[in-house]
């Protein structure tokens, strides 16, 4: 999911090639469905960058993707951006700072500690320094100037992680910040 403006959107979905865009209004407490996605997707990622919502990522048909998608809201329509570097599914994704950072997943069968930014404005993706502890089903956060990475798990659902770290884009650099209590 992500918030762009004041509406939240929902996409995609664990049942085999959900391609659901969902949108919810706070204000009137109400919900409406949008234009589909382009492909069906599961373990995707969203964050929104300047009112517009970007998809990223995701398995379909068990098999991680690279594609990244474009969602304007006022538009209700989809467009195809460059693909992320490193394909992966059930990674997180956070808007900052004008860019989109796609961080952690499972990539070619294993949990990667990939992050990448992408600049919509020349549809570049450019890799960062990886995060020290690879992981999937991660949340990730934007908080100030700082991308935060909390939890996930190392291959299986038996090893959930209390790991925080955090990324700093102005050195490119990770530090680790504590464990979740």
């Amino acid at each position: 999911m992500a918030v762009a403006g004041s509406r939240i959107y929902v996409l995609g979905g664990f049942d085999p090639g959900s391609a659901a865009n969902e949108e919810y209004d706070p204000s009137s407490r109400s919900w409406r469905a949008r234009a589909p996605l382009p492909q069906g997707r599961d373990h995707a990622a969203a964050a929104a960058v300047a009112g517009r919502v970007y998809l990223v990522g995701g398995f379909r048909g068990g098999n991680p993707e690279s594609n990244t998608w474009e969602y304007d809201p006022a538009s209700n329509a989809w467009r195809e951006r460059a693909p992320m570097p490193t394909p992966r599914g059930a990674l997180a994704a956070v808007g900052m700072g004008g860019l989109m950072y796609a961080v952690g997943g499972v990539s070619a069968g294993r949990d990667t500690g990939a992050l990448e930014a992408f600049d919509p404005a020349t549809n570049t993706w450019r890799q960062l320094a990886p995060m020290p502890t690879p992981r999937d089903h991660l949340a990730a956060a934007a908080v100030g100037d700082a991308l935060y990475v909390i939890g996930g798990r190392l291959g299986d659902m038996a090893r959930n992680l209390p790991t925080m770290e955090a990324y700093d884009p102005s050195r490119n650099a990770w530090t680790a910040v504590s464990t979740v209590a």
